[in-house]
C-alpha cells in the first residue's frame, strides 16, 4: 500500500516480485506499519486531486 502522490489516491497492490523486479521506477520501502502511509494521504489537503498542470507536463 502506498500513496500515490502523483495521482491523489492510496493505493494497493500485491505481487511476488522483489523490490528490484518492480515494474515501476519509484523508491520502494518495504514496511509492516502502515498507519505513516494512512496518516500521510488523511494529512493530504488535496488528496484525490490532480491538478490538470501536473497531467499535461
Amino acid at each position: 500500500m502506498w500513496h500515490d502522490q502523483q495521482i491523489g489516491a492510496l493505493t494497493l497492490s500485491l505481487s511476488s516480485l522483489g523490490p528490484g523486479e518492480l515494474p515501476f521506477g519509484a523508491e520502494y520501502v518495504p514496511t509492516r506499519e502502515l498507519t505513516p502511509i494512512g496518516e500521510e494521504v488523511l494529512a493530504d489537503p488535496s488528496s484525490g486531486f490532480v491538478a490538470w498542470s501536473a497531467i499535461t507536463a
